[in-house]
């Protein structure tokens, strides 16, 4: 085995070659001390991350201290190196022998305690970072490196860092309680130590047959635990997590910490159970998952010699909670309870043979068991005084994140809590609102802890305004129903063309003429019979098309758009599900035969009948409709096979084609090219809004709206500004090269727009507005014009609600949930439907 395989040795691989280097070890006496050891179990799996990552600093461990008044940099200086020669585990590098890694100690030697000046904040703050920045060899040595920076004669700041490999956090407060010791009184002896670390590394090896049962209760207690927590994230989670990070610092005022501290008393819990509920409790409600497990860690210093020695100790504790629908946080709290002290019981497993023995897959995105962590902390050092001295701690952090997301609380005259996080992951942004989102549930949990948690809103303050204003949508709508709002328009703009189609132009008169003959054609056949009437429209898309819909409309009939291409038997079915009184078809026996020889209902057959068509008086019939009459039922592909009928109402059409009007926006100096076929609902936006606003409908025949080049030339050729289409179309048109021109307005729709097409339909000079919206609330609901920051994450927006819409996100609780949470869409709008029907409609 060579160093290279390294990465690759499996669990059972790296026992047999630690069992190697035990059994090769010596068996001496204590006079004879060897210098080179087994590496800890916690050890062994930083130097393994080293070998996969050896530039790495998310294993650095910062500490800086303020130093006011005369300094004697020399005993300061000769106290540093007298504390690395007390502890071996400073003194300690990490080669491999064989494949196998082992801890060499080196004997004491001085660490040359370097000194700077620095001229101000900034550039403190700058030598600072760059002393983490700066990776440490494990090979090589030395793990701790300082430094003496002088901001002024009796300002200085001194910088302790030091691989975690080789000491842990309460090894910090070690060192600096004997650096201190030292500069009060160089010549009083610091208390023999019992023990060193590396003598602790092996006689943690030498007891793993120990710990067997105690490995037990974590196999039942993590058996089946998930895999990954999946907390939204501002980022898509990369292959190789980077461990890029920052930290964000945030405080509980005094009542809350007081709050804390008597639910925790009344439950017979301590506060840090009180706090890892709470975090677990808005890591579920976050993430959606009922199973949520979150990391800590416990000092393993319970024995006395081990107190005072410097050395990576702490061992990882998984505290795993599982949800249910009724839990308050009370009954949370309990179980919280119960846990902590069963993992507390059995906390001298070390992490690394709980992963080893669950067997738990590994990849590079994320760590193993947990990805978020929660530490309680004591106070953090607090200022002191030396004669001639004065002594504080200065905020020194390390840029790298070993979690997804970590969240350290700390005990003192505040409750005060940093999140540290991965960048790679979560926006700064993200990471303040989950702070204050914290502080508001803990508000909301101990002021009501026997509510249910389904109760419990997670929004702040301002996303509570946000959504409010965002569903503030309300507006009249004109008294005439659409029929009359186009007749009115197509007075006003007379022989101006509406409609074009292949070589045949139709002015806005002859449009509205040839409607009002087709609609008294269509009167006289129609049965007499009670109710509104339903007039199937089996046309292909061109004029004929446009013609039978506004007659339908000016009828006072509702109309059930079907596309001829389809297979009979759908056609048969929409027609008879749908109840429809007539069917309006072209040459039905050139078109759909198997309808010709057994229609489903009477047949108007347009070419047949063209001659007494146009034979009749072009009045404008009268009709007699409210706006919660149908304006159409079209069918969807049903679930069960049979198509599903959704019925829309003229009131739900109108505010539809009103609000499209506002934004994305169209005006009869519009050009609209429709490519959908009818019996896709968002074909009555292309047919009818143009007719509404006095633009200019082109329709593209069937052999364009599958042809780049064709359609290209057609949107060109006719001076389109605006298209309506799914991201398929406009994909074969980005795909052969076509580029928006200025102005012109994309509107996609019917399926979900990914990000890499929209940036490429961004790359043209057009505006592109992404459409969302169910049938059943008529076409669309919600509208964004993409700017392309929209098109940098991993989904593209849907947008804002439309007029007289509100889009609600809900959990399952029925509960908002807080931007960027996984939730249920809920659409309110007038425009809804007012039935569903997977049968008759």
């Amino acid at each position: 085995m060579t160093t290279t395989d390294i990465s690759a040795l499996t669990a059972e691989e790296k026992r047999a070659l630690l069992a190697r280097l035990l059994a090769e070890t010596p068996k001496t006496g204590a006079s004879a001390r060897p210098r080179s050891f087994p590496l800890s179990f916690a050890q062994e799996r930083l130097w393994f991350v080293d070998r996969l990552e050896p530039e790495s600093r998310v294993y650095t461990i910062p500490m800086a201290m303020r130093l006011k008044g005369r300094l004697d940099a020399a005993r300061l200086a000769r106290g540093l190196d007298a504390v690395v020669a007390r502890h071996e585990s400073l003194r300690t590098r990490f080669v491999t022998r064989d494949g196998v890694p082992a801890q060499v100690i080196d004997p004491p030697r001085s660490l040359g305690l370097r000194r700077e000046t620095v001229a101000n904040a900034q550039a403190l703050a700058a030598r600072l970072a760059a002393l983490v920045d700066q990776p440490f060899d494990l090979e090589q040595g030395p793990l701790l490196r300082a430094a003496l920076l002088a901001a002024g004669p009796e300002d200085h700041v001194l910088a302790v860092v030091v691989h975690h490999i080789a000491a842990d956090y309460a090894s910090l407060g070690i060192l600096l309680r004997e650096i201190v010791r030292l500069q009060a009184d160089e010549a009083a002896p610091l208390p023999p130590l019992q023990i060193q670390y590396p003598d602790y590394a092996a006689w943690q090896r030498g007891r793993t047959a120990d710990l067997d049962a105690e490995l037990d209760y974590w196999r039942r207690e993590l058996a089946d635990a998930p895999d990954l927590l999946p907390l939204p994230t501002d980022l898509a989670r990369p292959a190789v997590q980077s461990f890029e990070g920052a930290r964000h610092a945030f405080a509980l005022d005094r009542d809350l910490a007081a709050a804390i501290g008597r639910l925790a008393r009344a439950a017979g819990a301590t506060p840090f159970m009180v706090l890892l509920a709470a975090f677990q409790i808005l890591l579920h409600r976050l993430s959606g998952a009922d199973d949520i497990c979150v990391g800590s860690t416990v000092s393993n210093r319970d024995r006395a010699e081990l107190r005072d020695v410097v050395g990576l100790f702490v061992n990882n504790l998984v505290f795993r909670t599982r949800f249910r629908d009724d839990d308050s946080f009370e009954r949370v709290l309990g179980r919280v309870r119960d846990t902590a002290v069963a993992a507390f019981a059995h906390q001298q497993v070390p992490f690394e043979r709980v992963v080893d023995a669950l067997e738990v897959p590994r990849t590079l995105s994320h760590n193993a068991l947990f990805q978020a962590m929660f530490v309680l902390h004591g106070a953090e050092p607090a200022a002191g005084r030396l004669p001639g001295l004065d002594i504080a701690p200065v905020s020194f952090g390390n840029r790298a994140a070993r979690f997804d997301i970590a969240l350290d609380m700390y005990e003192g005259e505040h409750l005060t809590g940093v999140f540290e996080y991965r960048t790679d992951l979560f926006h700064a942004g993200t990471i303040d609102r989950l702070a204050r989102r914290f502080v508001a549930l803990l508000t909301q949990l101990t002021a009501m802890p026997q509510a249910p948690l389904g109760r419990l809103d997670l929004r702040l303050d301002d996303e509570r305004a946000a959504d409010a204003r965002r569903n503030d949508t309300a507006r009249a709508l004109p008294d005439e129903d659409i029929a009359t709002l186009i007749e009115a328009r197509a007075a006003a703009r007379g022989e101006a063309v509406a409609v074009v189609f292949e070589d045949e132009a139709t002015s806005y008169a002859d449009l509205d003429a040839r409607a009002n003959r087709l609609a008294a054609h269509l009167a006289r056949h129609l049965p007499q019979r009670g109710g509104q009437p339903r007039i199937a429209v089996c046309l292909p898309r061109g004029t004929d098309l446009v013609v039978a819909l506004l007659a339908v409309l000016k009828l006072g009939a509702a109309y059930i758009p079907l596309d001829p291409a389809h297979p009979p038997a759908r056609l048969v079915a929409s027609v008879e599900d749908g109840n429809a009184a007539l069917m309006l078809v072209r040459d039905v026996a050139g078109t759909v035969p198997a309808l010709a020889l057994d229609p489903p209902c009477p047949l108007i057959d347009l070419a047949a009948e063209a001659e007494d068509i146009a034979a009749l008086d072009p009045v404008r019939p009268a009709r007699h409709v409210g706006p919660d009459d149908l304006a159409y039922a079209i069918f969807t592909s049903g679930s069960t096979g049979r198509p599903k009928g959704v019925p829309v109402t003229r009131r739900a059409l109108l505010n539809l084609l009103v609000s499209m009007a506002e934004a994305p926006g169209m005006s009869e100096d519009d050009v609209l090219v429709a490519v959908t076929t009818p019996a896709f609902d968002i074909a009555a936006l292309e047919l009818l809004l143009p007719l509404l606003v006095g633009g200019k409908l082109v329709i593209a025949g069937p052999h364009v709206v599958y042809d780049d080049a064709e359609l290209a030339r057609l949107l060109g050729a006719r001076g389109a500004t605006m298209m309506q289409a799914t991201p398929s179309t406009w994909r074969l048109l980005a795909d052969g090269g076509w580029r928006a021109p200025t102005g012109f307005r994309m509107l996609c729709g019917g399926e979900a727009l990914d990000p890499a097409l929209a940036r490429r339909l961004l790359a043209g000079r057009g505006e592109l507005w992404n459409l969302y919206g169910p049938t059943e609330t008529t076409i669309w609901s919600a509208a964004i014009r993409i700017r392309p920051e929209d098109a940098d994450g991993a989904a593209v927006p849907i947008g804002m609600p439309i007029t007289n819409t509100e889009l609600h996100v809900l959990d399952r609780h029925l509960q908002p949930v807080p931007p960027g949470v996984v939730g249920e869409l809920f659409i309110g709008a007038s425009a809804s439907a007012p039935a569903i029907s997977a049968g008759r409609t």
